[in-house]
């Protein structure tokens, strides 16, 4: 009798237990030393449970990651011991590709008993390079995106950090980049790729010196990983490039002045052409040239009047497409305009390119905003004192009707724009810049090159 009550009573008074304590399995309910909560398992999209391991006393999660594996950011699952949270950031994002090994992973229990947990990736195979079946030919420009990019596979160790080394085979110099984090986004595009891969990148150009010719590469990382590419990298001379600082115009009689060069070379013999509006063409040998990086000196410049000039780069005396413009004042503190360009289209993003005929006029449109850049901060506006104030602004005088010009205030706030208000009338004008002092003098800039059509 009292047999058959235990059966019929016990049973659902068990049932009722579980289904009260949320049906959480037996093995949920185990607490380790101390009675501290436990991750009891961990599991991650695309990476198999047998690859992530947990070891309860050093309390390091092991994830062995398949070279195939391509997600930048994962959300983990866990299972827990009961009455057990995530007191972290998980279960958010986890950042497979800059997680180093000492990220923690912190859980509590409601009586406040915690543990920690860190996380430890470890490759399936060795660091590698992909194979490539064709010759690596790489075409250096002058862009600051002109990035080399080679595809790594097995990278995730728990270090998200390495060095990719360019040698040149024939000199033995070699090109460093910085310590990089894999390339994820769309530097190199990796979005296009399902295979795992990340990306070791180089900006070479971009103001990096460089020699054309074959290259080894080697990606190594700190803790001695290291994957050499089976192949040369061939970098391939692009096209020449000079340019200068335009924050600082020349000064006449000042001493050398620095241009920076891409794709030109001390072999190339390189000489500046400069010609301007009203003066002949002035060819300037190099004063000097800086081996190990991309720039050369001219000497100082007495014989050209101030105003703005086209420079041209001559190699072994052949002209270039290498152009820039240059500013040249009589003094420190003369103002000069080093670009003014629009907003609407690529084409008015430079509206004084140095390509441009000196006959060619500048168009400008009423109520329609335009930047300028000058050199007003650096010569002349940062000495105001606190209590001072001084108005910048651009001149139009008219070239068909004697002594008539008007005057345009630029913004007071913001960078330096301004916008050609309806009372300026449809003409060709000069076009200068201005500072008027606190006492009421006025600093003129050399009018530019070429005219200006108001439409």
């Amino acid at each position: 009798m009292q047999k058959r009550l235990f059966t019929r009573y016990a049973l659902p008074i068990i049932g009722l237990i579980i289904l009260m304590t949320g049906c959480v399995p037996l093995i949920d309910r185990v607490f380790g030393p101390d009675d501290k909560p436990l991750i009891l398992s961990m599991h991650l999209p695309d990476i198999p449970d047998e690859n992530i391991s947990i070891d309860q006393v050093s309390k390091v999660i092991t994830i062995t990651v398949p070279t195939s594996f391509s997600h930048d950011a994962v959300t983990p699952d866990f299972i827990l011991t009961q009455r057990t949270k995530l007191v972290n950031k998980y279960p958010g994002p986890l950042y497979i590709y800059t997680t180093v090994k000492n990220d923690s992973i912190r859980i509590s229990t409601a009586s406040n008993k915690t543990n920690a947990y860190v996380i430890a990736f470890k490759p399936i195979g060795d660091l590698m390079f992909a194979t490539l079946t064709e010759p690596l030919n790489f075409t250096v420009n002058a862009s600051t995106t002109n990035y080399l990019c080679l595809p790594l596979f097995n990278f995730l160790d728990g270090d998200p950090l390495g060095t990719l080394t360019l040698t040149n085979i024939k000199t033995g110099i070699s090109l460093y980049t910085t310590k990089q984090r894999p390339t994820i986004l769309s530097l190199c595009d990796r979005q296009l790729r399902t295979d795992g891969a990340v990306f070791a990148s180089a900006l070479i150009g971009g103001g990096f010196f460089y020699e054309p010719g074959d290259y080894t590469a080697v990606f190594t990382k700190a803790n001695g990983r290291k994957a050499v590419l089976n192949q040369p990298v061939r970098l391939i001379r692009g096209q020449p490039y000079i340019g200068i600082d335009d924050n600082f115009p020349v000064v006449l009689g000042a001493g050398p002045t620095t241009i920076f060069a891409q794709n030109i070379f001390q072999s190339d013999n390189p000489e500046l052409m400069l010609r301007s509006r009203d003066q002949s063409a002035t060819t300037i040998k190099i004063l000097s040239y800086i081996d190990t990086q991309p720039t050369f000196k001219i000497p100082a410049i007495n014989n050209l009047k101030p105003g703005y000039y086209y420079a041209q780069a001559v190699l072994n005396g052949q002209p270039s497409d290498a152009y820039m413009r240059i500013s040249i004042v009589a003094s420190s503190k003369d103002l000069a305009i080093q670009n003014v360009y629009g907003y609407a289209s690529p084409e008015e993003h430079n509206l004084l390119a140095p390509t441009i005929s000196f006959d060619t006029p500048i168009k400008l449109k009423r109520s329609k905003q335009y930047g300028i850049i000058t050199n007003a901060y650096v010569s002349y506006l940062y000495t105001l004192k606190p209590n001072e104030t001084a108005v910048s602004r651009v001149r139009l005088t008219s070239l068909t009707k004697e002594q008539v010009s008007y005057l345009v205030p630029l913004a007071l706030t913001g960078p330096a724009q301004f916008e050609l208000p309806s009372t300026v009338p449809s003409d060709r004008y000069k076009f200068s810049f201005e500072v008027l002092k606190p006492d009421n003098t006025v600093i003129s800039s050399e009018p530019l090159e070429r005219d200006v059509v108001v439409e």
